[in-house]
């Protein structure tokens, strides 16, 4: 049971290490390529 437990924080880990890259990903793109909605909120 130990191990099994071990195996399921370690698999926990990674997705979230996962999800914090892909969030990080995003924003990127979102910043580099703004909306034309969005885009005089970002320059002003």
């Amino acid at each position: 049971m130990r191990h099994r437990g071990y195996l399921g924080q370690r698999t926990k880990l990674i997705i979230r290490n996962m999800a914090y890259k892909y969030v990080e990903k995003i924003r990127v793109i979102a910043e580099s390529h703004p909306v034309p909605g969005e885009y005089h909120a970002v320059t002003s």
